[in-house]
């Protein structure tokens, strides 16, 4: 993956709800992680869209621990103030992307994980924890 751009991306957005959606494909590095997480954020920003569902449970990865700790960290420092982000992860991802989800959580993210796109833009749209 060192070197290869392989991740690929489809965004919707929803105005009713004022939601993005992008469902990413292919390999990604955490370079390509932290590109797309900024690219995210500043259409949410253009928008003025607080509701984000990023799909990568159909994306190859490997990240370190460190990686994914340092990853959470700057999510508040990169995203809007009361932004709500559900990510939705392949089942032997999500024990990694809770780690993610509570460290995010712990510094004022709005974030949760899921392995349903469905159960996470209804939690999305609900304003509710899960």
């Amino acid at each position: 993956m060192q070197g290869e751009s392989t991740l690929a991306y489809t965004v919707e957005m929803q105005e009713a709800s004022r939601l993005i959606r992008i469902v990413h494909t292919g390999s990604a590095s955490i370079e390509e992680f932290i590109e797309a997480r900024q690219y995210a954020a500043d259409l949410m920003k253009s928008l003025r869209y607080l509701l984000l569902l990023v799909d990568v449970q159909y994306v190859n990865y490997s990240t370190t621990m460190v990686e994914q700790y340092e990853f959470a960290l700057e999510n508040i420092e990169v995203f809007p103030p009361d932004s709500r982000i559900a990510v939705v992860l392949a089942l032997e991802a999500l024990t990694d992307g809770r780690f993610v989800e509570d460290v995010a959580l712990e510094h004022g993210v709005e974030i949760r994980m899921f392995t349903d796109p469905l159960s996470a833009e209804q939690w999305l749209k609900a304003g509710l924890s899960v």
